[in-house]
């Protein structure tokens, strides 16, 4: 029998769990309804949409949160919302897309370290699974990747509760 990249490729992609862990756009959340089924008709079987960002607060990044799930949980016949990995094996068995969200940015944590890891556990409970600690602009914990100073983790790293 004639070995076939072709259909080892195709087996070993429909055995896998495809991930894309970072889907920007939380200017425009709504353009998501005609981007995302094509994660889905691409192969991803988990899509983490990025719903915070650095420039928004503590109360703008609650009612992303809460919008976004409204949004998702109202699709249930097409989408999982995470809370476990098993929730990624059962949306690809069901032939759904598995949601998850990530934040790029620690703005929408609070003000200082005692909130934010309070934070950290309460967004985890709404499905927040990544928080990437800067980003492009200052914030809490350091300088992002467009400051001109490169000044790295702000002195936050130092405080305990």
């Amino acid at each position: 029998m004639k070995w076939n990249i072709s259909d080892a490729a195709a087996a070993l992609h429909e055995s896998a769990v495809v991930c894309d862990m970072v889907l920007p756009g939380s200017s425009m959340p709504d353009d998501r309804e005609r981007v995302i089924p094509r994660f889905q008709a691409a192969g991803c079987n988990f899509v983490s949409l990025t719903i915070g960002t650095g420039r928004w607060t503590l109360e703008q990044t609650v009612l992303m949160v809460a919008r976004e799930r409204a949004r998702y949980a109202r699709h249930s016949d097409k989408y999982v919302l995470v809370e476990s990995v098993d929730d990624i094996i059962l949306a690809k068995n069901e032939g759904k897309l598995a949601i998850g969200f990530n934040f790029q940015g620690t703005n929408g944590l609070a003000g200082n370290l005692s909130n934010s890891l309070d934070m950290v556990a309460f967004y985890y409970k709404l499905g927040v699974r990544s928080i990437l600690l800067a980003y492009n602009q200052k914030n809490l914990v350091g300088d992002g990747c467009h400051e001109p100073t490169n000044a790295g983790l702000s002195r936050l790293r130092h405080q305990s509760h």
